[in-house]
């Protein structure tokens, strides 16, 4: 999750990744959250801990970590010779350590952002796409989108997706893919990196995207894995204002 944390400042609340362990009151289950937001996208996930690895002395515990600190503890379980990470909290610090590393941060201050609330329901436009084939077409596309805004329209109907992206300077350029659709045709515009990354993260073979209407957030999730979510604010076009 943490590409969608906000890179521009680092010691806002915005800037870090919101880590949250709580007690699943109706399955008795230990639930580890994860997520992050930049106020234009947000990614989500949850991890289910075995009972045996996991013990905690409180019932929930919700902190934010600064962003860099996650991408070191990235390295460490890349490089560690141990296979399991350990997490303990101290006062306003976090403490992530294996047999051979460790690191020390301290917590961002402030209230995290209720993000569930942000997630909308109802969504009556729902696709199913191949991700590397999503992702193939995007890049493609993109090589004409607006250096500035990486424009993007992506266009839905039944059995196709069309994107198409133009640039003042240089032309346009439209591509489409098979998709399975169901609901009204419906265009929406989004910022092309807000998509990709997202789409370079999962590894499932097949994504969703659904919708309710051109102004609204759409949802990525992978198929194979209902944990994950990806939420992206699409971008007002003269359009569909």
């Amino acid at each position: 999750v943490q590409f969608s944390a906000s890179k521009y400042d680092l010691n806002n609340i915005l800037g870090g990744v919101y880590l949250a362990i709580r007690e699943d009151t109706e399955s008795g289950e230990t639930v580890f959250e994860f997520a992050a937001t930049d106020g234009n996208r947000l990614s989500s996930y949850e991890l289910v801990l075995d009972k045996d690895s996991s013990s905690s002395n409180f019932s929930r515990k919700e902190v934010v970590v600064p962003l860099r600190v996650i991408s070191d503890v990235k390295k460490i379980l890349e490089t560690s010779v141990d296979e399991e990470i350990r997490i303990s909290f101290l006062a306003n610090k976090i403490i992530f350590f294996t047999q051979d590393r460790y690191i020390i941060s301290r917590l961002l201050e402030g209230t995290y952002p209720r993000y569930k609330q942000l997630i909308p329901e109802g969504q009556d436009k729902i696709a199913q796409v191949n991700r590397k084939e999503l992702v193939s077409c995007l890049e493609r596309v993109a090589v004409m989108a607006n250096e500035i805004t990486n424009l993007v329209k992506l266009s839905f109907k039944d059995g196709s997706l069309e994107i198409e992206s133009s640039n003042q300077d240089f032309g346009k350029a439209a591509d489409n893919i098979d998709i399975e659709y169901i609901g009204e045709p419906v265009d929406i515009y989004f910022n092309v990196k807000y998509l990709v990354e997202p789409l370079k993260h999962i590894n499932s073979e097949n994504i969703q995207i659904s919708m309710i209407g051109s102004l609204n957030p759409a949802l990525i999730k992978p198929i194979s894995d209902e944990n994950y979510l990806h939420l992206i604010m699409p971008i007002k076009h003269e359009s569909n204002a």
